[in-house]
């Protein structure tokens, strides 16, 4: 079973803890450490922070779950769903 903390490392992990210390305000040296440090536990309010200011992700980093009808998905599926949209389908 994939934890809570497992899916903000990916997150983090794809976006960089640059990127995401700027869009969250929480520290890089930080961010750091719970990206490459799998022992790092995170915290309740980087959680808090990371969601609010992915809100597409949220659902996701808290449950591991995606709803499409309410916008929640997942890194995942936003890198399939990129794929999918630079490919011609049937335009030979």
């Amino acid at each position: 079973m994939e934890l809570t903390q497992d899916r903000v490392r990916a997150l983090v992990h794809m976006l960089g803890h640059r990127a995401v210390a700027d869009a969250t305000g929480l520290k890089p040296e930080r961010l750091k450490t719970i990206r490459y440090n799998k022992d790092a536990q995170v915290r309740t309010n980087e959680l808090d922070a990371i969601a609010g200011a992915y809100q597409q992700y949220s659902l996701w980093l808290r449950t591991g779950e995606i709803d499409l009808s309410r916008g929640q998905i997942s890194p995942a599926y936003a890198e399939a769903d990129l794929k999918l949209e630079g490919q011609e389908a049937g335009s030979r």
